[in-house]
């Protein structure tokens, strides 16, 4: 279908969190300003940038009267994004990271999506990945190969999250009207999973359940390894693990979901818990190793671990799962590198 083709009287706002980015900055406002789509206000929040991000920001305002720059202490993306909601002024609003960018049908792509299935409650599209600058590194994500849509319903969202869909904000096309209506905000308290928690609230309070994604990955996110959970060192990541996992199990239960869907957030959580086990021994955490050994093992001595545990139907290694059920991590450490030595041992008899 033509750009021209789509109705673009609905003013849809885009809302871009910018924080000492200025690396990337220029590459995303820039995919922004020139969407097939025109009707759009792009609001960036500049959340204390101590860079050239704030002037970049201002520069670009300057040459484009769609776009509104607000400047902020720092208080952090949620905040940002809470911001930029309240001063949205279109029916529609999207959210882009300010160092991810869209491909130039990105908006007409969800607004055609909302045209075509009017009577469907939530509209998504699909993500590519990219590393640093290099675009053909790009991985694409889609819900579904060889359809240029998918159906699903909320109560399917562990399905969608297996998909990597339903846990960000930035491929959804939110209705800003049901926002205001039921005060949806993002938790200004978190510093995990706060943009799924948002997703799941909002999913609870839109009458229509159901989900449909267009298979276009027109959203590009450009992964660094610049800290995160996987690299980084958390002192609580097990209370925040544990807080949002019991958040979503109360939407879980009140949507009803399967068996399958309980499976999955399961063995999710679990995989959490061994995130856990990972992160205390990380070499940012200065703790002796004994305490680190305790630690995990007081973890695997609680009832929650414990509840995880006994509905996880995933697979592991026999001598591992005895290890899991044993109320001690010492055995779990000692596997774990006894595994990393036989590793590398096949790694350098193959050489």
């Amino acid at each position: 279908m033509e750009a021209n083709s789509v109705n673009q009287n609905i003013l849809i706002s885009v809302i871009v969190p910018v924080y000492n980015v200025e690396k990337y900055l220029n590459t995303c406002i820039e995919s922004i300003v020139n969407q097939e789509y025109k009707n759009i206000e792009i609001l960036l929040i500049d959340d204390g940038s101590t860079d050239n991000s704030g002037v970049i920001c201002d520069e670009w305002a300057s040459k484009d009267n769609r776009i509104k720059v607000f400047h902020q202490k720092n208080s952090g993306v949620s905040a940002s994004r809470n911001l930029g909601i309240q001063k949205a002024e279109g029916k529609y609003f999207i959210c882009i990271d300010s160092d991810d960018y869209v491909k130039p049908d990105h908006i007409r792509n969800l607004v055609e999506t909302r045209e075509k299935y009017p009577y469907v409650g939530h509209i998504w599209c699909c993500f590519e990945t990219v590393t640093g600058d290099n675009e053909e590194s790009a991985t694409i994500f889609v819900a579904d190969d060889n359809k240029d849509y998918s159906f699903y319903d909320r109560n399917q969202i562990y399905t969608l999250k297996e998909k990597w869909l339903g846990c960000g904000p930035c491929y959804i096309l939110y209705d800003r009207d049901v926002i205001i209506k039921h005060n949806i905000k993002m938790d200004t308290s978190l510093t995990l999973g706060e943009d799924t928690l948002f997703n799941y609230e909002y999913l609870d309070s839109v009458k229509n359940t159901k989900i449909v994604i267009s298979n276009k990955a027109t959203y590009c996110y450009r992964y660094q390894d610049n800290g995160t959970l996987d690299t980084k060192y958390y002192d609580d990541l097990l209370d925040k693990y544990e807080y949002n996992m019991d958040v979503e199990k109360k939407y879980l239960e009140k949507w009803n979901v399967s068996e399958k869907e309980w499976d999955l957030y399961w063995n999710s959580r679990f995989y959490l818990y061994e995130k856990v086990f990972r992160n205390t021994f990380r070499k940012e955490n200065q703790k002796l190793f004994l305490k680190k050994l305790k630690y995990n093992s007081d973890i695997m001595k609680s009832e929650s671990y414990k509840n995880t545990y006994s509905k996880f139907s995933g697979y592991i290694n026999p001598l591992f799962k005895k290890a899991y059920k044993s109320n001690s991590y010492v055995w779990v450490y000692m596997l774990s590198k006894i595994s990393r030595l036989k590793s590398y041992l096949l790694r350098s008899k193959s050489y």
